[in-house]
């Protein structure tokens, strides 16, 4: 007995119905009409959407682990991971399901560009903060303020009771007259390096001797960028030379100068990669200082003896690394001393809680040290002021250093009924990206010998809703572009 036409139809059709439902669905999440996807999975390693965190020999192989969860441990840092973009999306919103092994402050960024490997890091988690603190919103400033102090204390609060977590502040406005005598210092630094600077008689002037050691490659540019308050007022580049050769480039000067500047607090970034070296710096300034990175560099190449270090810095806390065995020494740090054992490993040095001065002198007598501090360095105690407060750090101790106020965009997590928390970050979609490239930062983790577990993960991305044509033709023409220029 033939099978009824009359059923057959029907059953021929259900594969075609199926591709439409499918095509219909990638159009759905292509194109939401309400300008929302989100995407909800556990942290196993399987989801499309988002990738584990690497390097593997920082982070446990996502799934079952040893206790009987479910997700990845993270106990070195930093880790790095990337989310598949749906589309075109504006904005994202990621939201991890985590708890922490002694480790006290976590930041997460994305990657800005294709092309650049920095990350925009910003606050995910700080325990201090989970209890005697109370978060405030208010027009000029956010933050947390002690709980025993008023909602004013966030403003009121003088710079020494306060740190800063990926927080602007409005810097004073200074101005100078000139020293005597310009200043020389002759010192040996490396790479970038941002100069916060007080006009003398409304202009900025510095003379920096560099040289291009071609240790990694040859031929680099120095950029020069004068901003105040996080814009920029002029621009200037010097070529280093071009040369391809591994000896070391000639010693050249470059001059910088700016005129016609009001009062106020001004940064001097200077754009330099590793294998560029400033071996002397010339300024008429009586108050400037660097920070919070400060790589003291060697002088193989230009001198016979690598120059000491003797500075001045309002930091409480400061990691230390030497890349050559030349630079395994002891320092002394204020009242403290510590000890640089082996290369190309972070060594935390922090003031003793005895220690209540202001400022502490830094000494590391055979130099060759990069230094990253939570405040600013000056080459003469008398240059040393203080354009913002220092930055919170996971070596930070609050309640032993008199800190009342922490300004911060921070929003405590959502803390679970079975101890882990839900912490969220957010942001807008760098342009031209068809991922979210993203970096976890876990400061200090390995000296701890902590963790970071992570269980789940949320991930929403928005853009306009469709409620027009012109909206959905945006939405085609990004689409369109982002395809283009992936070819």
């Amino acid at each position: 007995m033939s099978f009824p036409r009359v059923l057959a139809y029907p059953l021929f059709a259900l594969p075609w119905i199926g591709v439409v439902l499918v095509i219909g669905w990638l159009l759905l999440v292509r194109f939401p009409p309400d300008g929302v996807v989100s995407f909800t999975f556990p942290f196993d390693g399987k989801s499309p959407w988002f990738d584990p965190f690497l390097p593997g020999e920082r982070v446990t192989s996502p799934g079952v682990q040893q206790d009987g969860w479910v997700g990845q441990r993270i106990f070195r840092e930093p880790v790095y991971a990337s989310a598949r973009l749906p589309g075109a999306m504006d904005t994202y919103t990621l939201a991890l399901e985590m708890r922490t092994i002694r480790q006290p402050l976590l930041e997460l960024g994305v990657q800005q560009s294709p092309g650049d490997f920095a990350f925009q890091l910003q606050p995910l988690w700080y325990e201090p903060l989970s209890e005697g603190w109370r978060r405030v919103v208010t027009r000029e400033a956010t933050g947390y303020v002690r709980s025993s102090l008023p909602d004013s204390a966030l403003l009121e609060t003088p710079a020494e009771r306060m740190v800063l977590w990926h927080a602007t502040m409005t810097s004073p406005l200074l101005s100078d007259t000139p020293l005597p005598e310009p200043e020389m210092i002759n010192a040996s630094l490396r790479g970038a390096m941002d100069l916060y600077v007080v006009p003398v008689d409304g202009a900025i002037r510095f003379s920096f001797l560099i040289q291009d050691m071609n240790r990694s490659r040859g031929g680099d540019v120095v950029a020069f960028h004068l901003s105040k308050e996080d814009g920029v007022i002029a621009t200037e580049a010097v070529g280093t030379g071009g040369t391809h050769s591994t000896r070391p480039d000639r010693a050249f000067e470059k001059r910088v100068t700016f005129r016609d500047l009001t009062p106020g607090v001004y940064r001097l970034q200077v754009l330099a990669d590793d294998d560029v070296f400033f071996r002397r710096i010339e300024t008429p300034h009586r108050r400037w200082v660097i920070g919070p990175r400060v790589y003291f560099a060697d002088a193989v190449g230009y001198a016979t003896s690598t120059p000491s270090v003797d500075v001045w810095t309002n930091s409480r806390h400061i990691s230390l690394q030497t890349f050559h065995k030349e630079g395994i020494q002891r320092v002394a740090f204020g009242s403290t001393t510590g000890e640089i054992e082996r290369t190309h490993e972070v060594y935390p040095v922090s003031r003793s809680a005895d220690d209540r001065g202001m400022t502490a002198r830094f000494r590391a007598p055979l130099g060759d040290v990069r230094f990253v501090g939570d405040g600013y360095v000056a080459f003469r105690e008398s240059a040393l002021f203080f354009p913002k407060p220092r930055r919170l750090t996971d070596q930070t101790r609050l309640e032993e250093e008199g800190i009342d106020v922490v300004r911060t965009s921070y929003v405590a997590p959502t803390v679970l009924p079975d101890g882990w928390f839900r912490a969220e970050v957010q942001g807008a979609v760098p342009p031209f990206m068809d991922r979210l490239r993203i970096a976890l930062s876990a400061p200090g983790i390995l000296l701890r010998q902590g963790g970071v577990d992570i269980r789940t993960v949320r991930v929403t991305y928005r853009r306009p809703p469709m409620l027009s044509g012109q909206e959905w033709w945006r939405s085609v023409r990004a689409e369109l572009v982002q395809a283009w220029r992936r070819l």
